[in-house]
């Protein structure tokens, strides 16, 4: 029961649930964002130099300056993955029990996992991306012939992924420094509970004062005191809550 009640649970947090909870839109089609728009306008450039490039050189000269870009911008997004990697984990490292046990009692733990979960989707992203980089080195090693319009849509989609892979990837420094302020702000002890534990404190400071005393004055054992204090716990507490009375008891005396 237990094991099915943790599997609701994690399937709460799975990658589809946390992606409609955390994105009303597709990042990577959400214009109004820069990282897209800038992306966009990147990738157009990219694949305006690309059709002029096309155009001046010959087929062995297309193949061999492809190969060479499509290897170093796979090398350069292995690296950003796992920048991503070791940030999201150093990050949520740092989110201490305290911090995230205030988030969950004021109803912002949910806000929390959407910000930490823009780390795992860029980290997806980049992973698609890396596997078609991948897939068209090797197509490029084939020597086929080239399509012009094929060749600037292929440019186009790989060129504003990875540019909006970089630009996503700056924009989560901006969410570090956040998760840093969340984090100091949530860790600090909440003054009402401060005030609670002390005001507890000084009740037990008080009972102890008193029993002691009692046991001084009426020359009782504290072992007595005590046999005498479970039994009017026993005798005289509600039913309801005896058994948590005397839990407590048992642990404060012992």
């Amino acid at each position: 029961m237990l094991v099915r009640v943790n599997n609701q649970k994690m399937n709460h947090y799975s990658f589809s649930q946390l992606y409609k909870k955390s994105f009303k839109c597709n990042p990577l089609f959400d214009f109004k964002k820069f990282e897209v728009y800038f992306s966009l306008f990147c990738a157009l450039i990219i694949t305006t130099i690309g059709y002029f490039f096309l155009l001046t050189n010959n087929i062995d000269s297309i193949n061999a300056i492809t190969q060479n870009v499509l290897l170093n911008t796979l090398i350069g997004l292995l690296g950003l993955l796992g920048f991503i990697v070791s940030g999201l984990a150093i990050i949520a490292g740092t989110i201490g029990n305290k911090a995230a046990y205030q988030m969950d009692r004021l109803g912002k733990f949910e806000s929390l996992i959407s910000i930490l979960f823009s780390f795992y989707y860029i980290g997806f992203v980049i992973g698609i991306l890396i596997f078609i980089y991948f897939v068209s080195f090797f197509v490029f090693n084939l020597n086929i012939a080239i399509n012009i319009w094929g060749y600037l849509l292929v440019e186009f989609v790989l060129s504003y992924g990875f540019f909006f892979a970089v630009f996503y990837s700056v924009s989560l420094l901006g969410t570090s420094l956040h998760i840093f302020v969340i984090n100091y702000l949530y860790s600090k002890e909440d003054e009402s509970v401060t005030s609670i534990n002390n005001h507890i404190s000084l009740i037990n400071h008080k009972i102890d004062t008193l029993t002691y005393i009692l046991v001084s004055k009426l020359k009782i054992t504290q072992e007595e005191f005590y046999s005498t204090l479970i039994d009017c716990i026993n005798k005289d507490c509600p039913v309801n809550n005896k058994e948590e009375i005397l839990k407590m008891v048992k642990e404060y005396y012992k």
